[in-house]
């Protein structure tokens, strides 16, 4: 004859790890992946000037690509950006490389596109092209 409390806990373990698998699965499922690096097609590739320092970049960074959050904690990509990241150099220029979303609606994705490229520091903002693909900047 079987223990009782060996069965009982066998149907406790098994009903744990069920609810585990099923809660990891479904948060599993509910992520998307996102690519990164100078190999990857990014949204928009922002080129800078000659001569614009990294810190520069930081402040255009936090000042163009954020808004302050309002719990006063740094800031947050702006509305319809997903990520953002640093380029290695493109031709002795810093770079940007900056994914949208994928629902960002074309006005958003404009509204950036142009607050962007009212920056003084900006040489030249290019779209859906991988950084690494950038070979002379014009």
């Amino acid at each position: 004859m079987r223990n009782p409390d060996v069965f009982g806990r066998r149907l406790l373990v098994g009903a744990l790890f069920v609810t585990f698998l099923g809660i990891f699965a479904t948060a599993c499922v509910r992520q998307r992946i996102v690519h990164v690096g100078p190999d990857v097609q990014a949204d928009l590739v922002v080129v800078f000037k000659l001569g614009t320092e990294p810190e520069q970049v930081v402040s255009f960074w936090e000042g163009t690509l954020q808004t302050a959050r309002a719990d006063g904690r740094g800031g947050e990509f702006l509305a319809g950006i997903e990520s953002a990241m640093r380029c290695p150099r493109l031709a002795g220029h810093e770079a940007i490389a900056i994914m949208f979303h994928p629902h960002t609606p074309e006005t958003q994705r404009k509204a950036v596109r142009a607050r962007i490229s009212a920056s003084s520091l900006v040489q030249r903002v290019y779209e859906n092209v991988a950084p690494a693909d950038i070979k002379a900047i014009d």
